[in-house]
């Protein structure tokens, strides 16, 4: 919320059946101010916004498109996916964060007190097996640091709260005792 607006993120699914990020300004009488989308050719996914200045935003989620192609399993792997944008959704600068070790997703993203970009999701290496993680990325996408969590077959964060002295973290593990909560609290780098 910036003001007496709110913006949303989620997903807009595209006649060829891929998506893209789509993220809606609306004022508090839930008019529609603008509408706009990211995505290339194949999936991306907005899950977070956060304001990292005045007028200025950032949609954090999850792409598979102009992503390194990762040839042993024959396709693109999941990346972190970035998107700063003003008050009137046009787009400053796009990141896809990732490699072709691991799919990455990103799925909550709050602003640590410096103005630090703290995320929280999963990564995996095959499927049906994911380990938690959590990120930390300058203001301008440059990474910084992601700490990982392996604790079940199944390990994701789904919220993240920063703190003034680091982080709470929230979501789920599944393994040999079933599905349980996860929670996590860090220092300022992730420990």
């Amino acid at each position: 919320m910036q003001g007496t607006d709110v913006i949303l993120t989620g997903r807009q699914l595209n006649f060829g059946g891929s998506t893209d990020a789509w993220i809606a300004r609306l004022n508090l009488s839930g008019d529609v101010i603008w509408t706009s989308s990211w995505g290339g050719i194949r999936n991306e996914t907005g899950r977070s916004v956060a304001a990292i200045g005045p007028g200025a935003f950032v949609l954090a989620g999850t792409t598979n498109s102009d992503v390194p192609y990762d040839v042993t399993e024959a396709r693109h792997k999941d990346n972190i996916y970035l998107v700063a944008f003003d008050l009137n959704g046009d787009s400053l600068w796009t990141r896809a964060i990732g490699d072709t070790l691991f799919d990455r997703r990103c799925f909550a993203m709050d602003l640590a007190p410096n103005g630090d970009l703290l995320l929280a999701g999963e990564r995996a290496t095959i499927q049906g097996s994911s380990d938690a993680i959590a990120c930390r990325i300058s203001p301008t996408g440059t990474w910084i640091w992601e700490r990982s969590w392996d604790l079940g077959q199944q390990d994701r964060l789904q919220a993240i709260l920063a703190l003034p002295d680091g982080f709470i973290a929230s979501g789920r593990t599944f393994g040999s005792a079933a599905q349980q909560d996860l929670l996590l609290r860090r220092d300022p780098n992730g420990f």
